[in-house]
């Protein structure tokens, strides 16, 4: 037998309605702290198994995607850092690496012979946006990741809070009067080179929600042509069938009623032949 890992990741690979019997039959097959630990796996969601199958089906185009996210975090935090960086050119390549893995889990749900919807390919899109996983092992997803927020993408830690209150010093056992609080120093002012570069990338921002809302609109249209170009490949493929049926009747019965007249003509020739012989003078 395979190790477990080899086993629990062939789980992961099989047909969505596949899982629970396969992870079932597993958990009967092994023992102590392996047969409890296959025992919970949980079954993944459609989204999470279709970026799963991703992974196990179409490893270049999942790990260009994550070397593509990795890229655009590392601008982020040049970004964050104060350096110049591309990062136009680096999102560009990143939506496209997202776009084509998006037609290639559509494909392979076609293959699968899974019809996904709207609320299953939105959670698909976040997924593979959010890759790649921090918490899940890659191939075992059992739930759509989420996008993550621009503080996380650039690796910048949250800010703390307020600074704790100076303690009092004291000196040859005599207290210090309170020292007055520091002035909190003045915010200073932004160079125009990085100006220059937030406005840059508030248009850039903008632009980017232009063209989101666009990109949706298109995809939605273009589900909705497929949709109704899939109703009428549907409708003339239940059509043949039925006509495919309908044929298969009709050459059974000529087939039944050509048998039938061939029995009466033999029939009425033997007995034409019998009555010809009892007329006949002797």
């Amino acid at each position: 037998m395979a190790s477990i890992e080899d086993e629990i990741d062939r789980l992961y690979q099989l047909p969505l309605k596949e899982f629970t019997p396969a992870r079932n039959t597993l958990a009967k097959e092994v023992r102590g702290a392996d047969s409890t630990r296959v025992r919970t796996l949980q079954k993944p969601n459609a989204a999470a198994w279709a970026v799963n199958q991703l992974y196990w089906r179409q490893r270049p185009t999942y790990d260009q995607l994550v070397h593509a996210a990795e890229r655009l975090r590392t601008a982020h935090r040049a970004l964050v850092a104060g350096k110049a960086v591309d990062l136009h050119g680096v999102e560009a390549a990143h939506r496209d690496r997202i776009r084509g893995a998006t037609q290639q889990i559509r494909e392979l749900l076609a293959e699968a012979g899974e019809s996904p919807s709207p609320q299953t390919m939105t959670a698909v899109a976040e997924t593979l946006e959010a890759l790649p996983p921090v918490d899940e092992q890659p191939g075992r997803l059992t739930k759509p990741l989420k996008r993550i927020g621009f503080e996380a993408l650039a690796g910048v830690p949250p800010r703390s809070g307020p600074p704790a209150p100076r303690k009092l010093a004291l000196v040859k056992g005599t207290q210090k009067a309170h020292e007055p609080p520091p002035k909190t120093p003045a915010k200073p002012e932004l160079s125009p080179a990085k100006k220059r570069e937030i406005d840059e990338i508030e248009k850039r921002l903008g632009a980017m929600q232009v063209e989101k809302r666009q990109l949706h609109a298109d995809v939605e249209r273009a589900r909705r042509e497929l949709q109704r170009a899939e109703n009428a490949h549907a409708r003339v493929e239940q059509e043949l069938a039925e006509a495919k049926e309908k044929v298969r009747q009709l050459r059974a019965d000529l087939a039944s009623r050509e048998k039938a007249h061939t029995s009466v003509v033999t029939e009425e020739e033997k007995l034409e032949h019998r009555l010809q012989k009892l007329t006949e003078p002797r």
